[in-house]
């Protein structure tokens, strides 16, 4: 019995000299870093931004174009010069043409073609009438000799006058002129050797005005004087 007390109180001493040694002693730093858990961030692709910017545009309705209701109908062929008229339209009489007379005159006295440009043949309307090569060449030729005319006119009148305009006969010579007659494509009404009437002083006089032409009900000038 005593010699398994002293056996005890060997080991317990022992125990308590490890204990003193170990606590005694600084812990050592450790030699590997910590570690830290980390998530890279997430990379954006433009893929689904992509995706829902298509949707969107497919979702919005592209803009409508509306053509202007101020926009001439250029392209619009009136029912009198119809290609497949069996008759001819009704003549327009010379009422109608009345202001656009006085347009003419007043460009002449003015020495302003710009003032009466509304009188001649429309462009648009001259290409579908006339089939030739280059309708609007000969238009703009056409257009020129219409703007000399008008400067030649102009000094024609006496100085130290007072022009004033009295109204424009639209003749009845000429006539219905077919398609295929003249290189036209589509048919209309002519008259030819047209006056202008007006007064200088008082006193009656006349100009002429060479070539009218309908377009629609309307008349127009092709040519204020002779042309070749």
């Amino acid at each position: 019995m005593p010699s398994r007390i002293a056996h005890v109180a060997i080991a317990f001493a022992g125990a308590l000299h490890l204990c003193a040694a170990g606590c005694d002693r600084p812990s050592e730093p450790s030699t590997h870093a910590p570690t830290v858990a980390t998530h890279a961030p997430e990379q954006r692709t433009d893929t689904a931004a992509t995706q829902v910017d298509t949707a969107r545009a497919q979702q919005t309705p592209a803009a409508e174009v509306i053509p202007s209701a101020n926009a001439p109908a250029a392209q619009a062929i009136p029912e009198e010069n119809a290609r497949d008229r069996i008759e001819p339209a009704a003549r327009p009489d010379g009422a109608g043409a009345q202001e656009d007379g006085r347009r003419l005159f007043e460009a002449i006295v003015r020495d302003d073609p710009s003032l009466a440009a509304t009188f001649f043949f429309p462009r648009d309307a001259f290409a579908h009438v006339k089939a030739i090569p280059d309708p609007d060449r000969y238009w703009q030729r056409l257009f020129a000799r219409y703007e000399k005319d008008i400067h030649t006119l102009h000094a024609a009148l006496p100085e130290g006058t007072t022009p004033a305009f009295e109204r424009l006969e639209v003749v009845r010579r000429g006539g219905w002129v077919n398609v295929g007659d003249e290189g036209n494509a589509l048919p209309y009404w002519a008259a030819r050797h047209n006056v202008l009437h007006y007064t200088v002083n008082g006193k009656p006089q006349t100009l002429e005005v060479r070539v009218l032409i309908t377009w629609g009900n309307r008349w127009y000038v092709t040519h204020l004087s002779e042309f070749h």
